[in-house]
């Protein structure tokens, strides 16, 4: 009987055991998830279309929103399209986001974002939800350099335009080769004719390095021209309004750089969008889409999107 007894309470230790490995395999019972930080779970969430409105302009009606208990999550990809911006995922959780360069990067799970050149620190990394981007309204806001606030009443974010000055503020001086004065002089007719041997290259927003894509965005393309002549400028557009010394319309030389507001939502047209090169005689060669890298004439629909020119060489 006793022996009976031991072996029945055996066999019950042995079927013990392999019930708590299969727990462990199966990631019931304890395991390391209390100790990741991994954000928030559809599970203690809840669900909401919202309003998004800058200023006094609805500019999305249902926006899919989440709700916790600390923050409100607000959905990357119709934010942007909301704004006014393209937004380019390369398949490893980085999001760039912009007009026709990518001014805002953010990748998924990294507190460390950047506005132009600038490292902005998020308050909540960027999340998957629903395998969707979601970013808190506290981080949205530290990216673009704008305030959002919600309003209980009537379920909606309400965004306070984007400024030229809050646009600057929200850049910074970069590190490295970049530089903010005047570089040596070039030969500006050879800069122009370098910059027309690409005539015709592939734009794609948000692209990589010229080769290794053969493809540009408006700022790549200027930077690849310029680091031919040992001035390297900065990744996107926003950064390189920042260099050299600035010249208005009636001021500009063939090897100038030109900056141009596209329409958005945007509480003036002093926002930096788009780059291109001066060529002289009322041209410009630049890229924003089909046909890729093009000549241009500076003509009056230019005229009116344009800002101001920098220029970086003496």
């Amino acid at each position: 009987m006793n022996k009976k007894l031991t072996s029945a309470a055996v066999q019950f230790i042995k079927l013990g055991i392999a019930a708590c490995i299969m727990a462990g395999m199966s990631g019931c019972g304890t395991s390391d998830d209390t100790n990741r930080n991994e954000g928030p779970r559809l599970s203690s969430i809840t669900g909401q279309d919202a309003k998004l409105l800058v200023a006094d302009e609805l500019v999305a009606n249902h926006l899919p929103i989440y709700r916790d208990s600390g923050h409100i999550w607000v959905p990357l990809k119709g934010a942007a399209k909301a704004l006014g911006l393209q937004l380019h995922e390369d398949g490893g959780g980085h999001y760039a986001m912009g007009q026709t360069n990518p001014n805002y990067n953010v990748q998924i799970n990294h507190k460390e974002a950047s506005a132009g050149d600038k490292v902005i620190r998020l308050p909540e990394p960027l999340r998957e939800l629903d395998n969707e981007p979601y970013m808190t309204m506290e981080s949205l806001s530290a990216l673009l350099g704008t305030p959002l606030n919600w309003d209980e009443t009537r379920q909606q974010i309400v965004m306070t335009p984007i400024t030229a000055e809050r646009q600057s503020s929200s850049d910074g001086s970069s590190d490295g080769a970049t530089y903010r004065g005047l570089a040596a002089g070039y030969d500006a007719t050879e800069l122009i004719q370098y910059a027309r041997s690409f005539e015709g290259t592939p734009y794609e927003f948000g692209t990589g390095d010229y080769e290794r894509t053969r493809k540009f965005d408006c700022s790549t393309f200027t930077a690849h021209v310029f680091e031919r002549y040992g001035i390297n400028l900065p990744r996107t557009s926003l950064s390189q309004s920042q260099v050299g010394e600035r010249v208005e319309k009636d001021e500009l030389q063939a090897g100038d750089l030109m900056f141009f507001f596209t329409p958005g939502r945007y509480e003036s047209n002093e926002v930096v969008g788009h780059v291109g090169i001066y060529a002289g005689d009322g041209n410009m060669i630049h890229t924003y889409g089909d046909p890729g890298v093009i000549f241009d004439r500076f003509d009056s629909y230019w005229q009116g999107r344009f800002l101001f020119g920098r220029r970086v060489a003496n």
